[in-house]
């Protein structure tokens, strides 16, 4: 029985130290690797997120090109939509730390993040967009690359925070952590 214990005791002990290893991450737009992606239309390293943009990429395939489109447009929101969320939580760590806000004004903090970041998917631009048929198959294939500028991403979070009419957020302060974020994350 004691064994037993132990062996789950170390087993939990070892999962709680690995998950606190984890490494700063950075914005990535995950693509196939470099020798293939440079075949692929859409997918060159010219569309990878930097401080400037945030790009997301994808591909559709389908019998009904209409079809095709849609999964491809699907896919690029989602790696923005990622993005977006990665770069606004960040924002709002670095700008806890230096204003020093209750547990109460994080959370509406996130939630003012998360409204800005679903009303940017609406304001993506199409920066890159190419169809392929497949004769063999029948199938069409799409390519989208789709582009988001990070400054009215930041913008547009930092107009939602001056229109919170309970919580009073210092939009300088959210400026300056998102700056800092943005030379950090890339």
């Amino acid at each position: 029985m004691k064994k037993t214990e132990i062996a789950w005791g170390i087993i939990i002990s070892s999962a709680l130290a690995l998950s606190a290893c984890r490494t700063q991450k950075k914005i990535v737009n995950a693509v196939p690797h470099k020798a293939i992606a440079a075949h692929l239309p859409c997918f060159s390293e010219s569309y990878q997120s930097d401080e400037n943009f945030l790009f997301g990429t994808g591909m559709g395939e389908s019998l009904d090109s209409a079809h095709a489109y849609r999964k491809a447009s699907l896919e690029t929101k989602g790696k923005i939509s990622s993005q977006i969320d990665y770069l606004l939580n960040k924002v709002v760590d670095a700008y806890r730390k230096k204003a020093h806000l209750s547990g109460e004004q994080i959370a509406a903090l996130r939630v003012v993040a998360a409204g800005a970041a679903n009303m940017q998917l609406n304001r993506l631009h199409n920066t890159c967009q190419r169809d392929k048929a497949i004769e063999e198959t029948g199938k069409t294939t799409f390519y989208i690359t789709n582009q988001i500028p990070t400054a009215q991403v930041i913008d547009a979070f930092i107009e939602r925070t001056e229109k919170d009419p309970v919580m009073h957020y210092n939009s300088d302060d959210i400026r300056a952590a998102a700056a800092q974020v943005l030379q950090s994350a890339f």
